[in-house]
């Protein structure tokens, strides 16, 4: 990618987060944080289940409650965080369809009058308002990327301790997929904005 195109997509990064941010600096921060306990939850639950496996086949029932008492906290902790998640995905996302609405209605009523005899004024504004949620969804994109490879580094760390063999077939079968999902979503960004 020339070094033009990456400047034009961080640009287009830098107004995704701008957006989000600017509808609701608390529903963003709730998101990204809802992201980032979604990403560590469902490793420690694994995690925990080998626990559990591990004390019931030496027979030791008080470390097995303990255990699963913390994976039933562990389960109520992660459907928490999805009906919150859930929440803060829905009003943030009409709170952004409603800034991005008065942003364009703002540049609209500043133009000139005689744009409006343009039809080449309606074919923008329409651009501009299909795009609008592919703009700012781009923010979004990349924080589960963030997501993904936080699951990943702990996963693989986890994985380092029961066996480094496991570790690196986790290695080989991720990278090619993170390479793959990094392109295609450059890609299909582009290919839209087109």
């Amino acid at each position: 990618m020339e070094n033009r195109e990456k400047t034009k997509i961080f640009s287009i990064f830098s107004l995704s987060m701008k957006i989000s941010f600017s509808a609701s600096a608390l529903l963003t921060g709730t998101r990204i944080a809802c992201a980032l306990l979604n990403a560590i939850l469902p490793t420690f639950k694994i995690l925990l289940m080998k626990y559990i496996i591990e004390a019931l086949s030496q027979k030791q029932k008080s470390e097995t409650m303990r255990i699963v008492i913390i994976y039933i906290i562990m389960i109520l902790c992660g459907v928490i965080v999805e009906k919150i998640n859930g929440y803060c995905v829905l009003l943030h996302n009409e709170k952004i369809g409603l800034n991005v609405s008065n942003f364009i209605i703002d540049k609209v009523v500043s133009l000139d009058i005689s744009y409006f005899d343009t039809p080449s004024l309606y074919d923008e504004m329409n651009i501009v308002t299909a795009s609008g949620g592919s703009i700012s969804n781009l923010f979004w994109s990349f924080i589960s990327l963030i997501q993904g490879v936080i699951q990943l580094v702990v996963s693989f760390v986890i994985l380092c301790k029961l066996g480094p063999i496991y570790a690196i077939i986790l290695m080989a079968a991720s990278v090619p997929f993170f390479f793959v999902e990094q392109n295609n979503g450059i890609e299909t960004y582009l290919w839209n904005r087109e």
